[in-house]
């Protein structure tokens, strides 16, 4: 029969885990802000429909393929006056998946050691354990999640590849030391 009281207490030591360990993370290495990149200041909108007494003015079409984006300035009469390619978006945009690479390598093997920690803790506290090896897995999985889009096809296969080889050796050897341990008390 299922002992709710273990259950609760795995699950709720699980939870606990992965947002303590991302908090812990967060504390000390911030992520990046999109206002340390970017500006808020927008610009005008453009004058609607032709005007004659408005000069075309043609941006760099470099910024599009550098990941720029067009930024307008006006003059008082609305039309533009001068275009300027910003990359903030660029840079904010590659420092955050700078962020989340560094954050994988971080939380990935405090994940792993959890998990390893439950499988040695001692079989009288089987609750306690289990919440230390699913609070593990759920830090392995959200860190590879946070990481995912910024592998390649092969960086995806890999990592998704050794995690699953890896938990699936530990959850070999941890049912097998259960049996041994079950035999041994019998």
């Amino acid at each position: 029969m299922i002992d709710l009281k273990k259950v609760s207490l795995t699950f709720g030591i699980a939870v606990i885990f992965a947002f303590l360990v991302f908090s812990i993370i967060d504390v000390f290495y911030a992520a990046p802000e999109y206002g340390d990149y970017c500006s808020e200041v927008f610009d005008r909108p453009m004058k609607m429909g032709y005007d004659a007494n408005c000069t075309d003015i043609q941006p760099d079409e470099t910024c599009y393929l550098d990941r720029g984006t067009i930024r307008y300035e006006y003059g008082p009469d609305g039309c533009p006056i001068k275009a300027d390619c910003d990359y903030c978006g660029r840079d904010y945009d590659d420092a955050r998946k700078q962020y989340e690479t560094n954050m994988f390598y971080i939380a990935a093997p405090i994940g792993l050691v959890s998990l390893i920690l439950g499988m040695y803790l001692p079989l009288v506290i089987e609750a306690i354990a289990s919440g230390f090896m699913f609070g593990g897995i759920a830090v392995l999985v959200v860190s590879t999640m946070r990481v995912f889009g910024s592998l390649s096809k092969v960086g995806r296969v890999l990592t998704l590849a050794f995690e699953l080889v890896l938990i699936v050796w530990l959850g070999i050897k941890k049912v097998s030391d259960f049996e041994r341990t079950k035999k041994r008390r019998k």
